[in-house]
């Protein structure tokens, strides 16, 4: 358990008769160097794997009961797991669709910083059969130089018309955005709006900059729940 939540498992393979440092007898126990990633799943401190009822234990990521979690960066898993924690298990249910969407757009806007030095707002919606379909917004204007806030309002009414005809259960949007870190100093970052049809909205954010030698440098992921800004079932 980390800060309340099961998120590995290691298997206990013996128990041998030992010595601490100071001599006196202990018992040794004998793990698996193996650690197996487990849905993240918040639990008050407990006695011990084999007290869990069977309906009570976490599934394997690795095992394909949990989705696609095991793909998801250990530090999201983390950070959101510790969002669940907090009281909205919903969250950790719909975990997968989180990052089915969040993967492909993070790595989208990654690729664009780094070629072309910005991006506008893109975004997509997860089918109720799991396909992610990518989208993009296009201004209606002469001027070559088209700037994020027209093309976020367009994105988000192409998603809402688009949520109509396909049964999307969850969409999300990508932008650029500057944030305010602890302590008060900004940084740019890319900004993923997940929203969900269960009625679930999470904000994830990777703060980056641009190094003259390296180019960009991205930071680790900032997770929080938030508010809908796209709500395609309303």
């Amino acid at each position: 358990m980390i800060k309340g939540v099961i998120q590995v498992r290691q298997r206990l393979t013996d128990l041998r008769e030992g010595n601490r440092p100071d001599g006196t007898p202990c018992a040794l126990f004998i793990l698996d160097r193996k650690l197996v990633h487990v849905r993240p799943t918040p639990r008050r401190a407990f006695q011990g794997w084999r007290y869990l009822a069977a309906d009570d234990i976490p599934a394997d990521l690795a095992s394909g009961r949990g989705g696609d979690l095991d793909a998801m960066p250990a530090k999201l898993r983390r950070e959101l797991a510790e969002l669940g924690s907090s009281g909205d298990a919903l969250l950790l249910e719909l975990l997968p669709d989180i990052n089915a969407l969040g993967e492909p757009l993070f790595g989208a806007s990654e690729w664009l910083l780094s070629h072309n030095d910005g991006f506008l707002p893109h975004g997509g919606g997860l089918t109720a059969e799991g396909e992610v379909r990518l989208a993009m917004a296009e201004a209606e204007t002469t001027n070559e130089l088209v700037s994020a806030p027209e093309v976020l309002p367009l994105l988000h009414k192409g998603l809402r018309q688009s949520a109509r005809s396909v049964p999307y259960k969850a969409v999300a949007v990508a932008e650029d955005v500057t944030i305010r870190r602890d302590g008060g100093e900004t940084t740019k970052a890319i900004k993923v709006l997940v929203e969900h049809e269960r009625g679930l909205s999470v904000a994830l954010y990777l703060p980056y900059e641009k190094d003259s030698r390296r180019g960009y440098l991205f930071g680790d992921v900032i997770t929080m729940l938030a508010e809908p800004e796209i709500r395609p079932w309303q």
